[in-house]
């Protein structure tokens, strides 16, 4: 998997790969390969597997009230509080998540649902 001993990129090379992909999101692949000579199938699975291995830490570290519908709804209401008794806003939720943008293709199918406020 990426080991150097197969002739892979070590592993500090890869986050900063991944690093670099998040922070500058309207790059393409392209220009990786460019700079650092990094293949589009490498670029790829750098990514899938920081994003594997932080999914991994994130259950471990990012909890959800599953099981405590009382402080789900006082994390609930704190999100609603900052509308008015009108328009609440961020109805329902209970975590968000900041972080830089990263680009995804929207699917064929139902693509309109993928938009965020830069489309």
């Amino acid at each position: 998997m990426g080991s150097q001993l197969s002739g892979g990129f070590p592993l500090f090379i890869q986050v900063a790969t991944v690093l670099w992909r998040f922070a500058n999101s309207s790059f393409g692949f392209r220009v990786m390969e460019m700079a650092l000579g990094i293949k589009d199938g490498s670029y790829n699975n750098f990514t899938n597997r920081f994003l594997g291995a932080m999914k991994h830490v994130s259950e471990q570290v990012i909890t959800w009230p599953v099981n405590d519908r009382e402080q789900a709804l006082e994390i609930a209401d704190g999100f609603r509080g900052r509308g008015t008794a009108e328009e609440p806003r961020l109805s329902g939720v209970i975590g968000a998540m900041d972080g830089k943008l990263v680009v995804n293709h929207k699917p064929a199918s139902r693509g309109n649902l993928y938009v965020d406020h830069k489309n």
